[in-house]
């Protein structure tokens, strides 16, 4: 076996051991998933989250009601005061504010958003709530907007719900501390999952104030028992000019200070950014936090919360326009909802790295690239797997000139590899001259052997849009749950397919048979029959498509479906658009020659 193919089996092997190591899903910000403690987290993490939440919710009621009807009898003096003449308090209210994508649910303890649904979104297939309508917050007894002025803090405070000056789509909430009133106004607008927030009071002239995202996001995938998990939660911060992406791998508090444009909460489809009015130096404190202490601590099973701190303007006089002003964004992570915020939400999706040749700078914009041509393509045919053919067509169109001019030289030096074969045994004790006689071989026949290192441009190109797709069809929430017509089985393009469970885990494969990856397994079978001529590299044609199956098993429908049909059209052009090379009149007079000795 020549050395040249030992280095293909070398990298080949480094290749697979580093696409299923910790280091790659570190990488792509995805939890290590054959970690069998990582598997029982994923599966149990989305219902114990729920399920906490819905808990949490029934005790925080069910305290409030005790707390307003007995809250006479443990304040009030019977002495001084009739008890018969005092009007019981009523219990605490939830008011809903909704539009036609987006239905709030705010809580009169501590005016504070308690639910948040994206109208036209629910669970998957597999999920424990499957159909239901998707709930953004983690913890509704936490609930998100939670306020504190100076050491009051206002997330338990009873607010009462002013119907006087509030309508179907603005909720204005009051509460009395100090002496001062405290309002909270929440205020939507028609066919926007933008939510105008203002906190008002004459005290915001005297003290710090906070905001607060305290619920954290839910999780609304499920890992369905697949190899390759759902992503890890993750926070998005923007100071300055600067953006960064945040991941803490165990319960931690942080502590920063800046020009905070906005801060983002994000889940694999979702959303929670809020985003001040007016951009000052606040303080920012965040922190991680367990989701299931019962089970191991990792990515994927940390929640983050964070708070916005802001000290009282220089020279603030008591007025009755002492406010703050905020934006919150909840919702799906759709780029063009993220857009239309105004302030670069959108960069919360992908994400480069600077060491990587500025990674940073570039592949942000062509996963933005990527997903536009499929948005188009899928509007165009209103079929997202369609539109994967066309983006996948098109970039073959784009690497045609320089592919074929690879492929034709590369056939032509097959052609010769018995005679370079012959110069290589004749010469073998003089390399140099060995590589003086191929070349002036090469010369004879009319061959440039760099043509065929054009081959790797075309990869070059590939690779990068590939990776890029992975992203887009693992994050971008306008492919989640898309179908195609013609693969009938497949129930998002952005998961793996799973046609049935097996009984069993295979290690790396997993447990889940689907039909695309072996399709595409065969096709690459049959693309290297058709260019691996060398008996030395015979097993490559056997060991890659093995390779491959075992790791686009859990990779998503629509990636497998990319890469299966790039295969057919590079076959479709071996077998039609390359010209069989023709050997010159010398080269057959000398093998003539060869044979009569």
């Amino acid at each position: 076996m020549k050395k040249e193919t030992l280095l293909g089996f070398a990298i080949l092997i480094a290749g697979f051991w580093f696409f299923n190591s910790k280091l790659y899903y570190q990488m792509i910000g995805q939890p290590f998933p054959f970690d069998a403690q990582t598997q029982q987290v994923q599966r149990s993490s989305n219902f114990f989250e729920e399920e906490q939440a819905r808990t949490n919710l029934a005790a925080g009621r069910e305290n409030a009601q005790e707390h307003a009807h007995t809250y006479i009898s443990e304040n009030l003096n019977d002495e001084e005061i009739d008890i018969d003449s005092v009007e019981v308090v009523a219990p605490p209210r939830q008011i809903v504010l909704a539009n036609e994508v987006l239905r709030l649910t705010i809580d009169e303890i501590g005016a504070k958003i308690t639910s948040a649904q994206a109208l036209g979104f629910t669970y998957g297939k597999g999920h424990a709530r499957e159909g239901e309508i998707v709930e953004i917050i983690s913890d509704a007894n936490v609930g998100i907007l939670t306020t504190a002025i100076g050491p009051n803090d206002l997330s338990s405070a009873r607010f009462f719900f002013s119907e006087e000056q509030s309508s179907e789509q603005k909720a204005v909430f009051t509460h009395i501390l100090n002496g001062e009133e405290v309002r909270k106004i929440f205020e939507i607008s028609e066919n926007s999952f933008l939510v105008n927030f203002r906190k008002q009071s004459n005290l915001l002239a005297q003290q710090a104030s906070f905001v607060a995202i305290n619920g954290g996001i839910a999780e609304s995938e499920s890992d369905d028992g697949r190899s390759l998990p759902f992503s890890e939660r993750y926070m998005t911060i923007a100071n300055g000019k600067k953006i960064d992406r945040v991941t803490i791998g165990k319960p931690e508090t942080r502590e920063r200070a800046g020009l905070f444009r906005w801060v983002a909460l994000n889940s694999e489809y979702f959303t929670f950014a809020l985003i001040p009015q007016e951009v000052i130096n606040r303080d920012l404190t965040y922190s991680s936090f367990v989701i299931n202490n019962r089970e191991k601590i990792e990515g994927i099973n940390i929640n983050y919360r964070f708070e916005f701190g802001q000290n009282p303007p220089r020279g603030a006089s008591l007025r009755e326009d002492n406010f703050v002003d905020y934006t919150l964004f909840v919702g799906p992570s759709r780029h063009s909802y993220l857009t239309r915020a105004g302030v670069g939400l959108e960069r919360t999706l992908f994400r480069g790295y600077g060491w990587f040749f500025r990674a940073d700078l570039w592949f942000p914009p062509l996963c933005e690239g990527v997903l536009w041509f499929l948005n188009f393509f899928g509007k165009l045919v209103s079929d997202y797997g369609i539109s994967i053919l066309l983006l996948t067509l098109l970039l073959k169109i784009v690497t045609f000139p320089l592919s074929q001019a690879s492929i034709n030289s590369m056939a032509a030096m097959q052609v010769l590899q018995p005679k370079i074969q012959e110069i290589q045994q004749k010469h073998k004790d003089n390399k140099q001259l060995q590589q003086q006689k191929i070349l002036e071989l090469y010369q004879s026949e009319g061959i440039n052997p760099l043509a065929s290192l054009g081959g790797c441009i075309p990869l070059l190109i590939q690779m990068p849009i590939m990776i890029a797709l992975f992203i887009v069809l693992r994050k971008a929430v306008e492919l989640r749950g898309e179908t195609t017509f013609f693969l009938p089985w497949v129930h998002d393009l952005s998961a793996a397919e799973v046609l049935f469970r097996l009984p069993f885990t295979i290690p790396f494969y997993g447990n889940n048979f689907a039909i695309l990856p072996i399709a595409m397994a065969g096709l690459m079978f049959v693309q290297n029959k058709m260019t691996i001529k060398d008996p030395n590299q015979i097993a490559m044609v056997y060991l890659m498509p093995a390779i491959m199956l075992v790791m686009f098993n859990n990779f998503p429908a629509g990636l497998t479906l990319y890469f299966g049909f790039s295969s057919l059209l590079q076959i479709i052009q071996q077998k039609y658009f390359v010209k069989k090379p023709a050997v010159s009149t010398a080269t057959v007079v000398e093998e003539k020659k060869g044979k009569k000795k």
